[in-house]
């Protein structure tokens, strides 16, 4: 018997910008004959990369008044449940709207956002025979300084400071989701380096001649890339 349902995120490839946002749709194709009323699957991602920050139900769901949960099974495992006091189909269509935000200090990599493990019943209870295909999500990268916190092409007093707290600490590690994507008490160092952390190669600390660098920008005003300097960036 072949498959009678499919689960899939919506979109192919996607791309988002580390530190932006993007929303996947989660999408019920099922056969004539086959009638589901509630389901379970997985979501499988990497936490290194992207974070799942809500999961609402789609218009097929509230169609057919059912009620969408959520909780985290394991870092980088989200578990949904779509199910109602009702027998109502689920029509076919969009069932669940993911929201996720690429971690500021990501690298600049291709991820899948995979549906596994998917269960899917009739109003009788019987199982129905299902499909699930996930997606790719390509993260770039951005070309601005990553003390640059609301990238306008300025580093500001509270901008260098920060640096400055990094300098202090001697040592920095990632942290997807602080206020630059670096933390300076614990975590790994496998995300992309500083903009500050350049001179014999990425440390993962920022010495007083980075630090001095990044203060010529601040006393300038202004900054732009630049390849051919050491740090990437030029003044003005």
């Amino acid at each position: 018997m072949g498959n009678s349902a499919v689960l899939s995120i919506s979109g192919g490839t996607n791309s988002l910008y580390a530190g932006s946002n993007i929303s996947l749709q989660v999408v019920l194709s099922a056969t004539s004959t086959e009638k589901v009323s509630a389901m379970q699957f997985d979501i499988e991602y990497s936490s290194k990369l992207v974070e799942i920050t809500e999961i609402l139900p789609g218009e097929a769901t509230l169609t057919a008044q059912k009620q969408l949960s959520y909780n985290r099974v394991s870092p980088d495992k989200m578990r949904v449940i779509i199910a109602g006091f009702n027998q109502n189909i689920i029509p076919n269509g969009v069932i669940a709207v993911v929201k996720l935000v690429a971690c500021k200090s990501a690298l600049g990599v291709s991820t899948e956002i995979r549906l596994i493990n998917p269960v899917l019943s009739t109003p009788q209870g019987t199982s129905v025979s299902t499909t699930a295909y996930g997606c790719s999500l390509t993260i770039l990268r951005d070309s601005f300084h990553t003390a640059d916190k609301d990238k306008d092409w300025k580093i500001s007093l509270d901008e260098l400071l920060r640096v400055v707290q990094i300098y202090n600490s001697r040592k920095m590690y990632c942290e997807c989701y602080s206020e630059d994507g670096y933390s300076v008490v614990s975590g790994s160092q496998d995300c992309f380096p500083h903009s500050s952390d350049y001179n014999r190669g990425s440390d993962w600390r920022v010495d007083l001649y980075e630090l001095l660098r990044l203060i010529q920008i601040y006393n300038y005003g202004a900054y732009h890339p630049n390849p051919n300097k050491e740090d990437g960036f030029d003044l003005g």
